[in-house]
């Protein structure tokens, strides 16, 4: 039996306080942990900030498959949640499509996000949120202002 544990609600504001149980959990061979979404508290940054600290837990939340299917990837969403419930992980990330992350990140260099903030503007884009590292708020500020 896999074992996972549920952040709930939580979200960044007290994420903190509660790595000393995510890491506990890592230690005792948990396979995953999982996040979900609530007011004030978006699912994929926390799963972010969980994997970012963590070396083999599974990171999850099964929020955005609606989500990826608005972006256009109807058949994509479907493949990977397949796969994920089969508990193919490995391959459900895999099967994740480059072109969607590429749409909705901001990574690279410089001139490459600078490239992309335009885009996004072009589309209308008007507010861009930001959480990160100190490092990474300059660069935002630096590129986007």
């Amino acid at each position: 039996m896999k074992l996972a544990l549920n952040q709930g609600l939580s979200g960044m504001a007290s994420l903190s306080s509660d790595l000393d149980r995510v890491l506990e959990a890592e230690r005792l061979g948990y396979d995953s942990v999982w996040t979900s979404e609530s007011y004030g508290s978006d699912a994929v940054t926390t799963a972010t900030w969980i994997a970012a600290r963590t070396q083999r837990l599974h990171v999850g939340t099964a929020i955005y498959n609606e989500v990826v299917r608005r972006y256009g990837y109807e058949e994509a969403a479907s493949k990977i949640q397949d796969l994920y419930l089969a508990g193919r992980k490995a391959e459900a990330e895999a099967a994740v499509p480059d072109a969607l992350v590429d749409e909705i990140t901001l990574c690279g260099p410089r001139e490459r996000i600078r490239e992309r903030l335009s885009q996004w503007k072009a589309a209308g884009v008007t507010t861009l949120g930001i959480r990160g590292k100190l490092d990474a708020i300059r660069l935002m500020a630096e590129v986007a202002l």
